[in-house]
């Protein structure tokens, strides 16, 4: 799960002083050595990787329901600057609202022998898992990762409070940059 920072500079073809040349080598599909030369007086927008997730199905059904219309397809979706401050809102109403306490968490499921174990470990738990669930609940899905209110989802809602305030936003009419969420399979 990939948040994209699309920073448009403007490219100015005839007064852009730049004197740099800019070589990239990287491997073709035959693994050789391809060199890649970019003019930057001809660059006009640099994106960035502005976020990652790994298995935050909660994160990513609020992008699928805010932000995708429900459509769950791995393809770009442009992101307002509004609708990251609404999830930056949720979040920090999620993170003063969980109420920790000592619990188990379940860590895998292994099979041996034909027989199925689950396996736990002792870690914290949400305790008001209703209230919680109300603000930012989980999916289930295939690679969707654990749908278990405790301290890995609070890790992944902590995470991207981190990651939306590390963007600059300036309000919610903030158009300085683009940004796109790409889910992926």
């Amino acid at each position: 799960m990939y948040l994209n920072k699309r920073i448009y500079i403007g490219a100015n073809y005839e007064h852009n002083n730049v004197n740099v040349e800019i070589k990239i080598i990287k491997k073709n599909h035959k693994g050789e050595e391809q060199e890649v030369v970019i003019d930057p007086k001809k660059i006009t927008y640099i994106e960035e990787r502005a976020g990652y997730w790994r298995k935050a199905n909660h994160i990513h059904k609020w992008f699928v329901d805010n932000v995708m219309g429900g459509e769950d397809e791995c393809k770009d979706y442009s992101v307002s600057a509004e609708q990251l401050l609404e999830l930056l809102k949720v979040c920090e109403e999620v993170v003063s609202k969980a109420k920790m306490v000592d619990g188990r968490l379940h860590t895998s499921t292994s099979y041996q022998g034909g027989e199925k174990t689950e396996n736990y470990e002792d870690g914290k738990v949400i305790e008001n898992v209703e209230e919680i669930a109300e603000l930012l609940p989980t999916e289930r899905g295939f690679f969707f990762g654990s749908t278990d209110y405790n301290e890995w989802y609070l890790h992944d809602v902590k995470d991207t409070i981190k990651i939306i305030n590390d963007l600059g936003l300036t309000g919610p009419d903030d158009y300085t940059n683009e940004y796109t969420y790409h889910p992926s399979w």
